[in-house]
Formats: structure tokens, C-alpha cells, sequence
């Protein structure tokens, strides 16, 4: 971690401890944090949402959408943490959507197979950025036009990818992207963001 970085935990945890806290300055803070995350990402400030980690910003982005019975989204569960995996067969318990998982590649994200499994029912293809294991990059921008041509959203998983490879979530075409900061980011865990495109945050269902 970045002696700046702990110099303003410090800083944080002193004035919590001996004055209690302030909220204005808490909330200045936060929205200096959005306006830095946008321009690390190319977005807007409006389209980040502060959270604790990648598994809140995944479960947020997926809860938040008005799924039908018969839905279905598109995973590669071996190069998926946990936390972008267990989620969608929750929501097919609760909202009877489909889960179709694609093997991998030769270890690496099956592009040409996920964009064969797409269809009119697809709502969402997910993917991480740079896998889990074995670390390979995915090629983020091919999925999301595949998944554009038939209407479905791409959702992201950029733990491993914030900080060590540039990212411009205009040129990428993607519709959400989960981060945490205590991995190339150098910040501390508990914290991180969602980016969420304006046009798809205005259809989502708030929980």
C-alpha cells in the first residue's frame, strides 16, 4: 500500500476517534472518489456506485434486473471466481432463469463458443477482464458487440485488471463493470465500484 493511501486512513480513523466523524467531509470525500474512479475508466460520475467489494457490485448489478422466467445468462465458470458464479444459481432458484455455462478454451475465455450460445432470451453474458486462473485477458470488446447484436448487457469482473491495464469502458462497449481496490489499485479491502451504463442504471429495478 501506497504511504498516501495510509496517511489518509490515518487521517480518517483520528478524526473518527477523536471528533466523531464528518459527514460533510465524508460525503466530499466519496464523491472525489467517484470522479476518480470515472476518469480511471472513461465513464461518467453519475454511472459509478461506491461498494465494499466485487461481489457486492456483481450482486447489485444482477439483482437489480427485471428477469423473466426462461432468461438466460452466459458464464465460463472455470475461469470465474466464486463470487461471479454462485450468484446466477441463486437467481435461477429465485427467478427461474437459465444458467448455460461454456467451457473453456484451452484455459482461456471461450469467445467464439459464448458468442454461439447466445440467443433472443440471452440477458446477460459475464466475464472477468483477466480471469481468476490461470490470468489470461479476455478479449472483453469481441463478447460485447456478440452480446450487443442480440440485446444482452456484458457484465465485467475487473478485480484483477483496475490499475495494471488501461481500461476505457466507451472503446470496450460493456454495460457494467464490478472493481475492487486492494489488489492493483494498492487500496485497502472493504472498498471498491460498479459502473453501471446510464441507459441500462435508468431500466434497473433499485433493491
Amino acid at each position: 500500500m501506497p504511504e498516501p493511501v495510509s496517511a489518509a486512513v490515518d487521517r480518517h480513523i483520528h478524526t473518527r476517534m477523536h471528533y466523531g466523524g464528518d459527514k460533510d467531509e465524508l460525503r466530499a470525500e466519496v464523491e472525489r472518489a467517484r470522479h476518480a474512479f470515472a476518469g480511471l475508466i472513461n465513464s461518467s460520475v453519475n454511472e459509478i456506485a461506491i461498494t465494499k467489494n466485487v461481489s457486492e457490485g456483481l450482486n447489485l448489478f444482477a439483482a437489480s434486473l427485471p428477469w423473466e422466467a426462461g432468461d438466460n445468462v452466459l458464464v465460463c465458470p472455470e475461469l470465474e471466481h466464486p463470487n461471479n458464479i454462485y450468484l446466477w444459481f441463486n437467481l435461477a432458484r429465485l427467478k427461474g432463469i437459465e444458467v448455460r455455462t461454456i467451457p473453456a478454451d484451452e484455459g482461456r475465455m471461450p469467445v467464439a463458443a459464448m458468442g454461439n450460445a447466445l440467443d433472443e432470451r440471452t440477458r446477460v453474458v459475464t466475464m472477468p477482464s483477466i480471469s481468476f486462473a490461470p490470468g489470461f485477458l479476455t478479449d472483453v470488446k469481441s463478447l460485447a458487440l456478440s452480446a450487443k447484436q442480440v440485446g444482452a448487457l456484458t457484465l465485467v469482473d475487473a478485480a484483477q485488471s483496475i490499475g495494471a491495464i488501461d481500461t476505457n469502458v466507451r472503446d470496450l462497449g460493456i454495460d457494467a463493470l464490478a472493481v475492487a481496490t486492494q489488489k492493483c489499485l494498492l487500496s485497502l479491502y472493504g472498498f471498491g465500484f460498479l459502473y453501471v451504463r446510464r441507459e441500462v442504471a435508468e431500466s434497473l429495478v433499485p433493491i
